[in-house]
């Protein structure tokens, strides 16, 4: 509503090997157009550490392209990065 910040909204992006320091990762997400404009920050690196380590020493972030029905996640860092990573969005 009007006035009121967007919910909170988690996902976990799964990357596989792709292209030294880049991922790309499509989400569905009902209702999102190409002009909704998306929040996004990487939370977490689901590993057996659970913690934000690598996502500090690889650099990592995230940026989030918006297309009918879908987002589109690009990780993007300064090494290799392969695993499960947590990312909180939000849609305006």
């Amino acid at each position: 509503p009007a006035g009121l910040p967007a919910p909170v909204l988690t996902s976990v992006l799964n990357v596989t090997p792709m292209a030294y320091g880049y991922a790309e990762v499509v989400v569905a997400s009902a209702g999102v157009t190409a002009a909704s404009k998306v929040l996004c920050w990487l939370v977490a690196e689901l590993d057996a550490e659970n913690d934000v380590e690598e996502l500090a020493d690889t650099g990592m972030a995230v940026f989030a392209v918006p297309e009918a029905g879908q987002i589109r996640f690009v990780l993007t860092g300064n090494s290799a990065f392969v695993g499960a990573f947590k990312v909180n969005y939000q849609i305006g």
